[in-house]
């Protein structure tokens, strides 16, 4: 798999993240990141434990990377967690969790299969 072919295939734009940050390899490096780092597990953990203070800080966090990094359709779905999430736990934030969750896993997949074709 190619960084574009990974970009396609989670909705992101290839064009947009190199202009961004100029080099293959970098974009590699925090996507390799992105994928070591806790945040999510933390959101998932505040998200179950209906701690809205806590699970906004860290969609508010987590979306600003995504939008870094140019995660297409897991940006959007944190947007929308984000605004959810605002004001007050509302009853539509478990379903939106839901949808970051699923978006989240297939970038996660497809960083994986970065890796295998690096290797």
């Amino acid at each position: 798999m190619t960084l574009k072919d990974f970009y396609d295939s989670i909705g992101g734009s290839y064009d947009d993240v190199i202009r961004r940050l100029f080099d293959e390899e970098i974009i590699y490096e925090f996507l390799l990141r992105f994928a070591r780092e806790p945040v999510f597990e933390k959101l998932q953990a505040a998200m179950e434990a209906g701690n809205q203070k806590e699970a906004f800080t860290l969609i508010h966090t987590f979306k600003g990377t995504c939008a870094n990094m140019g995660l297409g359709r897991l940006y959007s779905s944190s947007v929308e967690l984000t605004e959810a999430l605002r004001a007050e736990f509302s009853s539509g934030a478990p379903i939106l969790f839901k949808k970051v969750e699923a978006d989240y896993y297939s970038v996660i997949k497809g960083i994986h299969s970065l890796q295998d074709t690096k290797l």
